[in-house]
């Protein structure tokens, strides 16, 4: 039996929301709640001498990050034995109150480039108080990448959404329109697999054609002109490209 993409919005509530609660296995985990470093200290209030807050600050520079963005997104710096060496970028949830956070390594070799202590990010939305469900919503891969997308942005923290997230869940309810700007080496793989799944549920979806590799690399004119010209999926063209792509590397 063919399913309307209204008939599958309504399976979709049915299954997975009720009276604005998420249902997940009908199971109701316990999780520890997420708690910054209890030496945790915002980045520009540190004392100026200290090698952490030196060093965080440089990188943070070399990303062409600002004071703006460093008191904007509450960067900050920890010299607890897992956290030091990382600059931390903490989220809040639709009320304000901390659900996340993320810590990016300011060293070359080490092994995990991003820690956090979040089990439960599929119940998470990455700085969910910023967001605005009725405007496009700009979905991207990390914290870096989100601080040069501008407002109404959210960092997936990977490259893939999961249907049965509360992300997914409530851009479904909400009917929000998506900006997908994953990293360049997902445009013709993790981003048109997540275009098709929401337009499965009739979302509006445009997909931004990134200049550089990702974000995070780009200026945030750079990204703002790239969002301009975002544009609807093409299923031919991008199987085209995919064909493309897949016939250059056999021939390597």
């Amino acid at each position: 039996k063919w399913v309307t993409t209204q008939e599958k919005q309504k399976i979709y509530r049915d299954k997975f929301y009720l009276g604005n609660k998420k249902l997940i296995d009908d199971v109701k985990e316990l999780v520890e709640p997420i708690k910054l470093p209890d030496d945790f200290c915002l980045l520009l209030q540190c004392k100026k001498n200290n090698p952490h807050f030196l060093r965080a600050l440089k990188h943070i520079e070399q990303r062409g990050l600002t004071i703006a963005d460093i008191w904007r997104y509450k960067i900050g710096i920890s010299e607890d034995i897992r956290w030091q060496n990382r600059v931390i970028i903490p989220s809040f949830d639709s009320k304000g109150q901390l659900n996340d956070f993320v810590g990016r390594t300011l060293l070359s070799n080490t092994f995990i480039k991003y820690d956090s202590l979040n089990q439960n990010k599929l119940n998470t939305i990455f700085n969910e108080f910023d967001v605005d469900w009725t405007k496009q919503l700009v979905l991207c891969e990390g914290v870096f990448d989100m601080m040069k997308c501008g407002d109404n942005v959210v960092p997936l923290l990977g490259s893939e959404l999961n249907e049965e997230s509360y992300l997914f869940e409530q851009i479904i309810i909400h009917s929000t329109p998506i900006a997908l700007a994953l990293d360049q080496d997902m445009f013709n793989t993790k981003t048109p697999k997540i275009a098709k799944k929401l337009q499965d549920f009739n979302i509006d979806v445009k997909i931004v054609k990134l200049t550089k590799s990702d974000p995070g690399t780009m200026t945030k004119d750079e990204f703002q002109e790239a969002l301009s010209n975002a544009f609807e999926p093409n299923w031919n063209n991008m199987l085209l490209n995919k064909l493309s792509n897949l016939s250059f590397s056999l021939s390597i």
